[in-house]
């Protein structure tokens, strides 16, 4: 999985408009074979909208394909969306 971010997935988030916060592996509680990222988007529409774009580019699909010829790598998907508190220093 961080292969095919690290070719493809991240590349396309920037080009079909998130703003990316960071990538992150664990290193201590949590799984060794996940991968945490963050992104950021004004709205949910927005963030629909983005995501719309990356499950309908070609070359997305391309990779995707690749990645799994021998079977699915991803095991589970958790989407969170967050929104700030009010002491938050990132609002």
């Amino acid at each position: 999985m961080v292969d095919r971010f690290r070719r493809c997935t991240a590349e396309a988030q920037r080009r079909h408009g998130f703003r990316q916060i960071g990538f992150w592996t664990a290193q201590v509680g949590g799984e060794n074979t996940q991968l945490i990222y963050m992104l950021q988007s004004e709205s949910y529409e927005e963030r629909n909208r983005c995501y719309d774009a990356i499950r309908s580019d070609p070359e997305q699909a391309r990779v995707f394909a690749e990645s799994e010829a021998a079977g699915p790598i991803l095991a589970s998907v958790l989407n969170v969306i967050l929104e700030p508190i009010d002491f938050s220093p990132l609002q």
